[in-house]
């Protein structure tokens, strides 16, 4: 603890280490934020904010690590190795999407341990991929034991962040309280790990070997918020797009939800039924509890199901795209109303279809007018 404390005091810049601490959290939040519009999303979409988590989370998670490497000031010219320094960016590119996909597709009793793994092991790895690349003038060594001590950090911390990120309801919170423990891992790892190495005197490096630091902190800082205001900028705006469609859609429930005169349902594409109005409970006597689950053909009379008219009726609406009939139904009581009935199937933006949606109204008394009418007026031709 005593070699950690000095490392973070004695051999960092206070000023680029605040600021890699501000640029882990933005990189975090955004992470959480993206993983979050990938689980409300499906197909092409859902691929998309994940590639986004591994670019732009990957890329600032990786810009916190190198800017505090480059407030590491440990008494003598040091520089960093190209490759090794864009290997480490690949690493944490990678460590990030590998992260979401598990976070994603696995169970969730086991997506939040395998997620935070990838995701702590491989910030880790990034880490000291990182370190590979520094250039001393001099011997590098490790202390082992805080080496060991920096991984366990890095995994139990991503694993305990990504645990909240699913099961903390409400939205703000869950983003913020996740990207904290996320960010405190990352920082605690970087630390421990820092305080591992030692550093042996050896020739003088000259400065203009290797990678500005100048150059380093400038381009990272830009290309890191860059990329990261932009990502959080499109998940603002569709968080805002999907809480409008949201609110549209639930007051079109509620719509429906308040007509009493039509039977307003839907059916899976077996013909189950999925959902239930109040016009509905009203028309066939069954309540919500009652009916969801059960094949529509309950409406239908015993001759009307065995001769499958049920079956044909979906059939006529897949093929035509609608169906439209008038008939005798049945209500719970089983007694009989004549019902004028429309079927029409239900497709996804993919042209997949869901089920159909079945309107049903009672005519019965449309139906007494017209056959008394029938009925007066044949007796006039008589």
């Amino acid at each position: 603890m005593f070699a950690i404390v000095t490392c973070l005091t004695t051999q960092h810049n206070p000023w680029l280490v605040v600021l890699a601490a501000a640029l882990c959290f933005l990189s975090n939040t955004g992470s959480m934020m993206f993983l979050r519009n990938a689980r409300k999303s499906v197909g092409g979409l859902r691929w998309t904010w994940l590639s986004i988590m591994g670019v732009a989370g990957g890329f600032g998670i990786w810009s916190t690590h190198f800017v505090a490497m480059l407030a590491y000031d440990p008494g003598m010219v040091v520089g960093y190795d190209p490759e090794l320094t864009i290997l480490s960016l690949g690493v944490s590119l990678l460590s990030a999407l590998v992260a979401g996909l598990a976070a994603l597709f696995l169970p969730k009793n086991q997506s939040a341990v395998a997620a935070g793994l990838v995701f702590g092991i491989g910030v880790a790895a990034m880490h000291f991929v990182g370190m590979a690349g520094l250039e001393v003038p001099g011997s590098v060594a490790w202390d082992q034991s805080l080496v060991i001590t920096a991984l366990v950090l890095s995994g139990l911390f991503a694993i305990i962040g990504f645990w909240t990120a699913e099961n903390i309801a409400r939205p703000i919170k869950r983003v913020v309280i996740s990207s904290s423990i996320l960010s405190l891992g990352i920082v605690a790892m970087h630390f421990t790990a820092m305080s591992a190495l030692s550093l042996g005197a050896g020739e003088a490096l000259n400065e203009t070997d290797g990678l500005s630091k100048t150059y380093l902190v400038l381009t990272i800082i830009a290309v890191s918020v860059s990329l990261l205001a932009s990502g959080i900028s499109i998940a603002v705006i569709a968080l805002h797009a999907a809480r409008k469609t949201k609110d549209s859609e639930d007051k079109f429930e509620l719509l429906i939800q308040g007509v009493t005169d039509y039977a307003i349902y839907m059916l899976d594409p077996d013909g189950l039924v999925t959902n239930w109005n109040a016009g509905a409970e009203r028309s066939k006597g069954y309540k919500s509890h009652e009916i969801v689950g059960r094949h529509f053909s309950v409406f239908y009379s015993p001759q009307e199901r065995a001769e499958e008219l049920p079956a044909k009726a979906l059939s006529v609406a897949l093929q035509n795209g609608r169906f439209e009939a008038n008939g005798w139904r049945y209500r719970k009581d089983g007694s009989a109303f004549w019902a004028n009935v429309v079927i029409q199937p239900i497709f996804d933006e993919k042209k997949l279809h869901l089920g159909y949606a079945k309107i049903t109204r009672d005519v019965t008394a449309q139906k007494e007018d017209r056959d008394h009418i029938a009925a007066v007026s044949k007796n006039l031709d008589l």
